[in-house]
């Protein structure tokens, strides 16, 4: 399966850039409310206007971004196009399928935030779920253009 382009998703950690030629992605969305309630009675506190306490509710919301990449992993150079700095373009660090899975390894491994390039945008995220499987099963590596590994990749990007 050759790989696509237009939605290519970019990481970049340390000096390695790793495209994933995207087939699908999802996006998921959580928002955690945290509810401290009101004070059950007033002794030492100044909060009481007549016979009714006032209420101190405080929601602090985290809303949680998860972003899941469903794609290959392409044997050959693979062009960046979502990634451009200054009229450039960026390409993977590695130009075999096999290196840019243990690029995207050492990524996911190094277990701190680093850049991805989805949807038009640059931003930071970390890693939460990793899978990489071999679509190849003939003992030969995928030709130029062709994917050898296929890859689901879950990001989480804080948000306040």
């Amino acid at each position: 399966m050759a790989g696509t382009t237009g939605n290519d998703v970019t990481l970049v950690h340390s000096g390695v850039t790793v495209t994933i030629s995207t087939s699908g992605d999802e996006e998921n969305f959580t928002k955690s409310l945290i509810n401290i309630g009101q004070p059950k009675t007033t002794n030492g506190q100044d909060i009481t206007e007549g016979e009714n306490p006032l209420k101190i509710i405080d929601l602090l919301m985290k809303a949680e971004r998860r972003i899941t990449i469903d794609g290959f992993l392409v044997n050959g150079v693979n062009p960046c196009t979502a990634h451009v700095t200054n009229g450039g373009s960026a390409t993977d660090t590695s130009t075999t399928a096999a290196g840019k899975k243990a690029d995207l390894k050492s990524i996911f491994f190094a277990g701190c935030v680093f850049s991805m390039t989805y949807e038009g945008a640059t931003f930071n995220v970390n890693s939460d779920k990793l899978s990489i499987k071999r679509i190849t099963n003939d003992g030969q590596a995928a030709a130029v253009g062709e994917a050898e590994f296929s890859v689901k990749m879950t990001m989480i990007r804080g948000e306040n």
